[in-house]
């Protein structure tokens, strides 16, 4: 009876280690679960906030430096184009025009049967128009590789030349004027050209259109694609 009273207290207590695992393992487990939930809720970093991180992590914090590239031997530098040499061209001949006057003129003695002693003559011409590129200086000259731009001065009338007679009477003029009609006549015929070249404001722009067409022309063949000519004053 002793032994049996002396082990029955042993029941009770070998159960309480039992409950405290137990209670031991609810507590793990409910700290896993809320673990487990705060996990899940947290904000993911996206791919493209990862990437700016990784760039902004590599990305140089010194100012970058620019390494120039070695200069190409042996390239060939252009020949400039050579220019006219204004002074030896001296006078460009931009074109010729023809005019007529008619004057009067008194007929020998003999030479004809009117009664008139006078015949009208129509006389022509020649006016070579010129520009005097001599007169081209430093700053009239403009180029950039195959661009120029020429400052020329306006074109001049030559002195008119004598070039032929045509008489308006019946007799052939080479009857009347054997040896071709008198000095001042002809002398007369010259001043009235020259009137007419100064009075007349079209032959003028045909004048200053031919010089710019020919300088054009004579620098386009010279190797210049843009040309610019402009009339000086």
């Amino acid at each position: 009876m002793s032994n049996a009273a002396e082990r029955s207290p042993a029941g009770p207590r070998s159960t309480f280690p039992t409950l405290a695992t137990i209670l031991l393992a609810l507590s793990l487990f409910a700290g896993l679960w809320f673990a487990a939930q705060a996990l899940a809720g947290a904000p993911r970093a996206s791919a493209e906030d990862t990437s700016q991180a990784d760039t902004a992590a590599v990305w140089p914090t010194v100012p970058p430096t620019i390494t120039p590239h070695p200069a190409t031997a042996g390239m060939p530098i252009p020949t400039p184009i050579p220019l006219p040499r204004w002074q030896e061209q001296r006078e460009l001949i931009i074109g010729t025009f023809t005019l007529a006057t008619v004057q009067e003129a008194e007929v020998a003695a003999g030479r004809t049967l009117s009664l008139d002693k006078t015949a009208l003559l129509r006389l022509t011409y020649k006016v070579e128009m010129t520009v005097d590129l001599s007169k081209l200086g430093p700053g009239s000259v403009q180029r950039d590789g195959n661009t120029i731009a020429v400052i020329i001065p306006p074109p001049a009338w030559k002195k008119p030349v004598f070039d032929g007679i045509l008489s308006l009477e019946r007799e052939h003029h080479t009857t009347l004027f054997p040896e071709g009609p008198p000095a001042q006549v002809i002398g007369k015929g010259i001043t009235d050209v020259v009137k007419q070249l100064e009075a007349n404001p079209g032959l003028r722009r045909l004048a200053y259109d031919a010089a710019r067409t020919q300088v054009t022309e004579l620098l386009k063949d010279l190797g210049f694609r843009q040309v610019t000519v402009t009339i000086g004053q």
